[in-house]
C-alpha cells in the first residue's frame, strides 16, 4: 500500500512528514483501508519484490516481453467474469496484448482439468487463489496465493472483489463504472444488508426498465438479472456468432464467450446474454438456452420443492437449518444458494452437507448477526480437533489423489466437449509442491517423511512495528535470533546451511555470539499478527530465491528441506494419470499424505461462514474408515462431523443467551484454505450517550473526514478483526446528525 493512498486519513501533526515510519505508527487510524483492512495491516516493509507487489507498468512490460497474445483463466462467477473483462482491457489498452482465448477455472476438479495455454500465448490468472508456474500474471482478492512462487507478476489484495483491484489499481484509469463495481462487490461478499437486498431480488431473471426508479436501483436490478443469468448458464456450452459478428463460438462455455465478446460493463454483459438466449444452440436435449421466463418458473418450482425437502430440518429454538444436498436441480435455473433463507427467513444459521465432501456453515446474510460472539471458523477448528488424532494416521496415497483430480467429472466433461485434442493441466509436481510437499510419507516398515528437514524458522513480535519482529531460526535443535532488518545476516546463515546441510554446525560459530536466542514473551495484537504474516511471506520468498535445490514450505512456520534425491517423484507426477506405467502407479501408491492435511489445507472461513473441505478423500481408505467409524461410506462421516458442528454451535448459543463469555479451544489448529470474503461492520460512538451505532462505510468516512479522522484521544479507533467490526469515537461527533 502506498503512503500517498492514506495521506488524507492519518492523524498527523502539521509538521509531521508523510513517510513510512509515520504511516506505520498510525496504521490503526487508516480509514481508506477499511474496505481492505487486512492489506493495511500486513508488513509494509518488503525485503524482496515478489510476490504481493503491485503489477505496475514497468513490471508487466518486463514480464510479458514480446508476447502480444494471451489466454485468461478466471473464476466461474460474476467477479471472475468481470475481473477477466477488466484484465482484457488492461492488457489491450496498456500493452497491446490481444486476448485470443479464455478458460473458466474452479476449485476442485476443474482446477486441474482446464486446458493448457497454446505455445506463444501469455497465461493470465484472475480471481483465483491457486496459481501455477504456467501463469505469467496472477491477481486475486485474497491476501496471498498458493503456488505463485514462479509467477512473474502477482498482485494479491484482500478486498471484496478482484475486479475492483484490477479496475481501480492495476489499470491506469478505472475500467468498470463505479456503480457496477459497487454491485459486484456486494454480490461477491454477500453484503446484502447494506442495500436492504432480499433473496427475491437476487432471483430476478427478467429485466424490465422502470424509468420512475432511481438510477442506482435500475443499475442494481440490471445487475441482479445479469448475475442470475450468468449463474444459470455457467455450465452451458453454446454455438453461435458473437453479437458484433466478429467471432464464431463453437461448443464454447458461455462464460468464456462473455469474456471474449463483452465490454467491461454490466450493460454490455446483459446485451450479450440476451443475444445468446435468442440465437445460441446447445448440445443438450433442449438444444437452446432456457429463456428467462422458464428460469423463473424452474426456480419457483424449486422453492416449493425445497419447503418439504426430506433431507432438511429446522430447529426453531436455535434457528439452525440442517440440510443434506441441494435437492433436484436438473432443470435450468432451479438451484439458488439463497432459496433456503427465503423459505426460512427467521433462520440464523445454515449447515449444509454436500455429498462431494464439503460441509458449509454460514449465517443468514439477509439478517443482522445478533450473536456477535459466535465465530463459525473457530467452531470448525474445535470440531475438527476431535478428529485430529485419527485423521493424522489416516493415510491417502498420492496415486489416489492424482486419480481423483485427473479422472474427475470435470476432466471427463472436458474430454467429451473438446475431443482428441484435449490436454488437461493435471495434478502435477508443481501442485504437489505448493500444497503438500512437506507432508508426504513413505509408509512401509515405518512411517517416515520423504524429505529431510534442514531448518525451521519461526517469528515473534515484540511490538506492532515490523522491524521489532524476531526471526528465530532453529537448526538441528539450536536456535538463533535475528531481526527482520538483518537481511544480510539471514541470507549468510541460510547460504551456509543450504551449502553444507546438517554439516554446517561448525561454520555457525560466529552467529552463536551475535545472534544468540533469548526467551521472551510474544506481543500479540491484530496488527502484530499481520506484521508477522508479512514478514513470513517476505522471508519465505527471499529463501526460495536463494536455494537451487532445497524445498521451502510455509505454514505456521517456514521449513526448509533438502531437495529430493532423484527425479522419480517429479516424473511420475508430471505424467497424466491415464499414461502412468504400472511401476509409477505402484511408486505413487507407496507415498501417502494424512487425510488431516488434505482437510485443513482445503478448509477455511470467517466468523460468519466456514467451509470444511477435502472430506471426499476419506473414501480412498475404506479399511481405516471401517475399523474406526464402522462404515465404508464417507458420507456417513460427513453427516457425523456436521452433527458435531451443529451441537457445538448450540452450546455456544446457549452460552451467549446465558450471558456467559464464549470461549474456543482450538488446540492451535489452523485452516489454510482460502478465507471467504466478509465485509466489516462500521460503528460510531455518540459523544453524549456513549452508545455505538451501526452506520454505512460512507457515513463512517464522512464523519471521520469532517474531523480529519481524529478519533477521541481516549478510545481511538478499534479494529475488531475477529468479529469484523470497526468502531470509532470521533471528536465532537453526534450520532443525531445521521
Amino acid at each position: 500500500m502506498k503512503i500517498k493512498d492514506y495521506r488524507l486519513f492519518l492523524d498527523l501533526e502539521s509538521d509531521e512528514p508523510i513517510n513510512e515510519e509515520v504511516g506505520l505508527r498510525n496504521l490503526k487510524k487508516i480509514a481508506k483501508s477499511l474496505d481492505n483492512i487486512d492489506q493495511a495491516l500486513v508488513g509494509t516493509q518488503a525485503m524482496d519484490k515478489k510476490p504481493s507487489v503491485s503489477a505496475n507498468k514497468s513490471d508487466l512490460t518486463e514480464v510479458v516481453g514480446n508476447l502480444r497474445t494471451c489466454e485468461i483463466y478466471f473464476h466461474k462467477d460474476l467477479d471472475g467474469v468481470t475481473s477477466a473483462l477488466a484484465m482484457k482491457q488492461v492488457l489491450k489498452g496498456q500493452y497491446g496484448i490481444e486476448t485470443v482465448d479464455c478458460h473458466t477455472i474452479q476449485y476442485g476438479g476443474l482446477e486441474f482439468a482446464v486446458q493448457l495455454p497454446k505455445e506463444g500465448n501469455l497465461a493470465v490468472l484472475v480471481d483465483f487463489a491457486h496459481s501455477k508456474p504456467m501463469f505469467t500474471i496472477a491477481t486475486d482478492h485474497h491476501q496471498e496465493q498458493v503456488g505463485a512462487e514462479d509467477t512473474k507478476s502477482t498482485y494479491y489484495k484482500h478486498s471484496r472483489s478482484n475486479v475492483e483491484t484490477i479496475s481501480g489499481e492495476i489499470a491506469k484509469q478505472e475500467i468498470f463504472p463505479q456503480g457496477d463495481i459497487e454491485f459486484i462487490q456486494t454480490i461477491d461478499s454477500a453484503n446484502f444488508l447494506k442495500w436492504n437486498i432480499e433473496p427475491k431480488d437476487l432471483h430476478q431473471s427478467i429485466f424490465k426498465l422502470d424509468k420512475n426508479q432511481p438510477i442506482e436501483k435500475i443499475k442494481f436490478t440490471l445487475g441482479f438479472v445479469v448475475n442470475r443469468l450468468l449463474l444459470a448458464y455457467k455450465n452451458k456450452r453454446i454455438t453461435c456468432k458473437s453479437l458484433d459478428g466478429k467471432r464464431d463460438h463453437i461448443n464454447r462455455n458461455l462464460l468464456e464467450c462473455l469474456v471474449l465478446d463483452c465490454s467491461p460493463n454490466l450493460y454490455s454483459m446483459f446485451n450479450n446474454l440476451s443475444h445468446y438466449i435468442k440465437y445460441a444452440k446447445t448440445n443438450d436435449k433442449l438444444g437452446t438456452l432456457a429463456d428467462p421466463e422458464d428460469l423463473a418458473k424452474n426456480l419457483s418450482s424449486y422453492k416449493q420443492r425445497m419447503k418439504t425437502y426430506k433431507d432438511k430440518s429446522y430447529d426453531e429454538k436455535y434457528k439452525i437449518i440442517q440440510q443434506y444436498g441441494g435437492g433436484d436441480m436438473m432443470k435450468p435455473g432451479s438451484y439458488d444458494r439463497y432459496v433456503v433463507f427465503e423459505n426460512t427467513p427467521d433462520s440464523e444459521f445454515l449447515c449444509i452437507v454436500w455429498p462431494m465432501g464439503l460441509i458449509q456453515v454460514s449465517c443468514n446474510p439477509f439478517k443482522e448477526k445478533k450473536l456477535k460472539d459466535i465465530n463459525l471458523g473457530e467452531i470448525a477448528k474445535e470440531v475438527l480437533g476431535n478428529y485430529e488424532s485419527v485423521f493424522k494416521r489416516y493415510f491417502i496415497s498420492l496415486e489416489a489423489i492424482k486419480q481423483v483430480y485427473e479422472t474427475s467429472q470435470d476432466w471427463r466433461s472436458m474430454q467429451k466437449a473438446i475431443g482428441d485434442s484435449y490436454v488437461g493441466i493435471g495434478f502435477k509436481f508443481s501442485d504437489l509442491e505448493a500444497f503438500y510437499i512437506d507432508c508426504i510419507y513413505n509408509k512401509q516398515e515405518k512411517v517416515t517423511n520423504i524429505l529431510t528437514k534442514v531448518l525451521e524458522i519461526d517469528f515473534r513480535a515484540n511490538s506492532e512495528k515490523y522491524e521489532d519482529i524476531d526471526v528465530i531460526i532453529d537448526f538441528n535443535g539450536e536456535k538463533f535470533q535475528f531481526k527482520t532488518t538483518e537481511i544480510d545476516s539471514i541470507k549468510e546463515f541460510v547460504n551456509i546451511v543450504g551449502r553444507l546441510g546438517l554439516n554446517a554446525t561448525n561454520k555457525l560459530i560466529p552467529f552463536r555470539k551475535t545472534n544468540q536466542f533469548k526467551e521472551s514473551e510474544t506481543f500479540v495484537s491484530d496488527i502484530s499478527k499481520k506484521q508477522i504474516e508479512g514478514a513470513k511471506n517476505n522471508i519465505a520468498n527471499l529463501i526460495k530465491s536463494m536455494l537451487s535445490n532445497g524445498i521451502v514450505s510455509k505454514r505456521d512456520k517456514i521449513t526448509i528441506f533438502e531437495g529430493l534425491p532423484d527425479s522419480k517423484l517429479k516424473e511420475a507426477m508430471d505424467t497424466n494419470y491415464e499414461e502412468l506405467t504400472k511401476e509409477q502407479k505402484n511408486y505413487l501408491s507407496g507415498l501417502k499424505i494424512p487425510v488431516w492435511e488434505l482437510i485443513i489445507r482445503n478448509s477455511g472461513g470467517h466468523p460468519s461462514i466456514t467451509n470444511i473441505s477435502g472430506l471426499n478423500f476419506l473414501a480412498y481408505n475404506k479399511k481405516v474408515m471401517k475399523i474406526v467409524y464402522k462404515t465404508e461410506n464417507y458420507t456417513d462421516l460427513l453427516k457425523k462431523i456436521a452433527k458435531d458442528f451443529v451441537n457445538n454451535l448450540k452450546e455456544k448459543i446457549d452460552a451467549v443467551n446465558a450471558g456467559e463469555t464464549v470461549t474456543y479451544d482450538t488446540k492451535g489448529i489452523e485452516l489454510y484454505g482460502q478465507d471467504t470474503n466478509e465485509s466489516f461492520e462500521y460503528q460510531l460512538v455518540d459523544k453524549n450517550t456513549g452508545v455505538a451505532k451501526p452506520v454505512s462505510k460512507e457515513e463512517f468516512l464522512k464523519a471521520g473526514a469532517e474531523k480529519a479522522m481524529r478519533p477521541d484521544r481516549k478510545s481511538l479507533m478499534t479494529i475488531d478483526n475477529d468479529n469484523k467490526r470497526i468502531i470509532a469515537k470521533f471528536e465532537s461527533f453526534n450520532n443525531s446528525k445521521l
